[in-house]
């Protein structure tokens, strides 16, 4: 458990190799309260809020389910290990049976982000605190987070437990490993990485990376999504959904820059050559049809 909290980052070790838990300036006590593992009667981890299966992903251990008195949380206890913040990744999920305990689903290994319990985020979401390119939604399947804010190496996020986004986009199943599904029913509307907050300019252009749409019977447009990190310096490549001849669960991109989309997404191959066109926005660019490609770690 915390024992006490960071000035709203973590912790840097000079020396390699070191594990401590997270601080803060204040001292605080830790929170009260503890958490047992529980069975998938009391809350299943299988399924999303909404009752929706989540997608099996390719060497990934499934969520285990927790219950926690008081303030507890399972992941409340991250530390950083050469500069590198490690955790584990839950979301809050209603128990059943007669418990005053609260729910949690998590990841049963550690990752690449950790739990930031004095991020500053608005009043229904909690922090997370990642380095690398895989965002919490990575690890989580059930929970989404905005776009990051950078810290140094670190990357801020700002997450709730909800399944579902601004917009007619439901998250769903029915997509490849390491992909999350997304049915759309505006054919307009694409799933956004956040529901619009105060920086209003930015959530309505920063989407999920996700494919050419695959129709449903019932003219729904399914996507299979990715989230990826911050677009690294210099990198052009955006994602495209109306690259031609593109086929539905391809990805698409357009780049105005000499890079590839490969050099921006690290699951992102490209078997074609790109060639010259004009990207969804109006933009002379470098079109390319790539694919997704499912990795373990």
């Amino acid at each position: 458990m915390l024992t006490s909290r960071i000035s709203c980052r973590f912790i840097v070790l000079l020396a390699p190799l070191i594990a401590v838990p997270v601080a803060c300036v204040a001292d605080l006590e830790p929170p009260a309260g503890s958490c047992r593992s529980v069975s998938s009667a009391l809350l299943d981890c299988s399924v999303d809020a909404e009752g929706n299966e989540i997608a099996e992903r390719e060497g990934v251990p499934d969520l285990g389910a927790y219950a926690c008195t008081d303030r507890a949380r399972p992941d409340d206890h991250p530390t950083i290990v050469d500069d590198w913040p490690k955790g584990r990744i839950c979301t809050g999920r209603p128990l059943g049976g007669d418990t005053d305990e609260a729910g949690y689903c998590c990841t049963e290994y550690e990752t690449s982000c950790a739990y930031n319990p004095i991020a500053d985020c608005p009043e229904d979401r909690y922090g997370f605190q990642c380095r690398g390119a895989y965002r919490p939604e990575t690890y989580n399947p059930t929970i989404h987070c905005d776009q990051a804010t950078e810290e140094g190496p670190f990357l801020n996020y700002c997450c709730s437990d909800r399944t579902r986004m601004s917009g007619s986009c439901v998250a769903t199943a029915g997509c490849p490993p390491n992909l999350f599904a997304w049915t759309c029913e505006d054919p307009l509307d694409r799933p956004r990485s956040q529901e619009l907050l105060a920086s209003k300019s930015r959530s309505d252009t920063y989407y999920m990376t996700c494919s050419i749409p695959t129709i449903n019977n019932n003219g729904t447009q399914l996507y299979c999504c990715f989230t990826p990190g911050i677009m690294p310096p210099g990198g052009t490549c955006t994602q495209d959904n109306v690259v031609p001849d593109c086929e539905p669960g391809r990805f698409g991109f357009a780049c105005t820059g000499p890079d590839t989309p490969d050099q921006s997404f690290p699951s992102i191959v490209c078997p074609e050559p790109g060639f010259a066109g004009t990207s969804m926005e109006g933009y002379p660019a470098n079109l390319f049809c790539c694919d997704f490609v499912s990795r373990k770690w």
